[in-house]
């Protein structure tokens, strides 16, 4: 048998030389620790591998940053107003309204070019509210970038203050008096 050190209460020796299972307190090299129970004890138990449960925050925060990149980049560079391969709102398509949604791409692309009156003009809603999912987003990433869990929750009210909102922009953005919603 091999000379592999294990400290039992003090004692450094060889495998075969260890007293008891109940001595064994600690193995130096964990590699064979599974021997070493089976030297001890004459019996196999099951050890399950070290595995590290800490993950890298690079591959889950990489991928999305540059979907997004690529996005802005075509956003930027290709006016919704004036290029045709942008989807057309299904909404407005069928019911001829406007819906929350509708002026979006043509207001990021103003955005983006730093033209901030005429986003807003675009779509009111969607930059009212990027302050909003910019702090979401950092909050997120910071807490998964410190180890801890990055739940998203919000209180139930929230939600349905937000969906009052959603709903009001919709209808109010189709009355003639709100002329200044409509992209």
């Amino acid at each position: 048998m091999s000379e592999r050190v294990t400290t039992l209460h003090g004692y450094k020796g060889y495998m075969g030389a260890m007293p008891s299972c109940n001595d064994v307190t600690d193995v130096t090299d964990v590699t064979h620790l599974a021997e070493a129970t089976v030297a001890v004890c004459g019996e196999s138990r099951a050890v399950p591998p070290l595995i590290s449960t800490k993950r890298s925050a690079a591959p889950w925060l990489l991928l999305p940053l540059a979907a997004i990149a690529c996005a802005l980049a075509l956003l930027f560079a290709f006016n919704p107003a004036e290029s045709a391969f942008y989807p057309t709102c299904t909404f407005y398509w069928t019911t001829g309204l406007l819906c929350p949604g509708c002026g979006s791409l043509r207001a990021m692309h103003q955005l983006l070019h730093g033209h901030i009156a005429p986003a807003f003009r675009c779509n009111a809603l969607l930059i009212s509210g990027l302050p909003v999912a910019g702090w979401f987003a950092v909050r997120f990433a910071v807490r998964r970038l410190r180890g801890d869990n990055p739940r998203f929750t919000l209180p139930a009210h929230w939600m349905w203050m937000g969906l009052v909102i959603l709903v009001a922009f919709a209808i109010l953005r189709n009355l003639s008096g709100f002329r200044w919603l409509t992209p």
